[in-house]
């Protein structure tokens, strides 16, 4: 059987989170680390390249994290003379 709120529990403010609250650790409860990528979020994109295509280029500000789900990066540096090292 439900019980209706008292007035002091009806005046308690409800606290919104962006995030959900964490999982418990128990078993089948997981973090799917699959699943997390798979969707669109609050500061998540999903990005799609061509091959060949820079996904970030030398001196750019290091402020974002990259999860590779398929396929490869190439990672290079290009020296004061212009030259891929």
């Amino acid at each position: 059987m439900l019980s209706k709120p008292t007035t002091k529990d009806a005046r308690t403010p409800i606290q919104k989170s962006l995030f959900p609250p964490p999982k418990s650790s128990r078993a089948g409860s997981r973090f799917d680390p699959e699943a997390f990528l798979a969707t669109v979020g609050v500061g998540r994109e999903l990005l799609k390249l061509a091959k060949k295509e820079p996904l970030f280029t030398q001196g750019e500000p290091a402020n974002t994290v990259f999860y590779i789900q398929r396929g490869k990066v190439k990672l290079t540096v290009v020296n004061e003379r212009g030259k891929e090292a």
